[in-house]
């Protein structure tokens, strides 16, 4: 059987144990503030709960010549986005990108959203080449100088769905642009869902490479609101953050969404005027600097990245758990 990580009072889960003792005969259990589960390391201190993978880290770094004093997954004399061309007109022999890109995206999907940018990014490469390989390791020297980055978990205030969807328009080499969304509900948290991708598809304009990103977020927020429903937690509309107003104007107002130059955007965007209408979403506008999604679209300059990733994390991300 696999391992399983059960969340639940102290009662439930003993009650949990018992009947599954019962059926299997021997069970091994662990409990308490701090536990291990595939890789991650759970903390559960006052009023939180703390997960970062900084064991793991160092267990897939180990013997690598890393470099331990890294601000930023990436250097700012090169944009990442060019490394598309590089690896089709210097390609070298071997996978090696791939696999360890697929490897790290385990760590970024579970406890480090700020490199989920660059792997989507690389990622989407055919071939290896010495700058993509560069690249990787300049990713994997962050994650080591970092490691005791965690998201957190907090109850402080009232729980509604709240998105950050954003997006860079053409910026990669074949001219497609690049979505980003951050889920919250509550708004001393860290996101409960992160997104960073390369859109299948180019657009025309900056407000339609947003409402790309806004669609992609807006269903992933309505199954966030669908489950939250099904718990019997009563919360208000999905709030969503953009930060580009053409886009909101577009998606807010039937008689001007996808007219005149808008004309030829996807009609599927219509589903987001609708909830709006119906008062199931909330589209209102935020500073680009108050953006949690900006580090999942685009290389931040390396001596903002820190403000940005806490910008993301919603707390001081790089205090180790076990300080706290």
């Amino acid at each position: 059987m696999d391992d399983i990580l059960i969340t639940a009072d102290t009662g439930e889960i003993d009650k949990l144990e018992s009947s599954m003792k019962a059926r299997f005969s021997e069970i091994t259990s662990k409990q308490g503030p701090t536990l291990s589960f595939l890789g991650m390391t759970i903390t559960k201190g006052e009023n939180e709960i703390m997960i970062n993978q900084n064991g793991y880290i160092e267990r897939i770094s180990k013997d690598m010549q890393l470099d331990e004093n890294k601000l930023a997954p990436h250097d700012n004399n090169y944009n990442i986005c060019e490394l598309w061309k590089d690896s089709e007109e210097n390609p070298i022999d071997g996978n090696t990108v791939k696999s360890r890109t697929m490897q790290l995206m385990y760590i970024a999907g579970r406890s480090r959203p700020d490199i989920l940018y660059y792997l989507s990014t690389l990622a989407a490469l055919t071939n290896d080449s010495e700058k993509a390989i560069a690249a990787i390791n300049n990713i994997q020297s962050y994650l080591i100088s970092t490691k005791h980055t965690c998201i957190r978990f907090r109850r402080e205030g009232d729980i509604r769905v709240n998105v950050y969807p954003d997006a860079s328009f053409q910026c990669h080499y074949d001219l497609r642009s690049h979505s980003g969304l951050c889920i919250y509900i509550d708004s001393n948290s860290s996101p409960i869902i992160s997104k960073s991708k390369v859109q299948e598809r180019r657009v025309d304009s900056i407000a339609e490479a947003e409402i790309n990103a806004m669609f992609d977020a807006f269903n992933y927020a309505k199954i966030i609101k669908g489950q939250l429903d099904e718990l019997g937690i009563t919360s208000p509309p999905i709030l969503i953050h953009e930060d580009n107003q053409s886009a909101i104007k577009i998606v807010s107002n039937r008689n001007i969404s996808f007219s005149g130059r808008a004309k030829f955007m996807h009609r599927k965007f219509l589903q987001i005027t609708d909830a709006i209408e119906a008062k199931e979403v909330e589209v209102i506008y935020c500073r680009s600097d108050d953006q949690s999604a900006d580090i999942l679209t685009k290389p931040i300059p390396v001596q903002d990245y820190g403000l940005a990733k806490d910008l993301m994390y919603r707390h001081n991300s790089d205090i180790d758990p076990a300080r706290r």
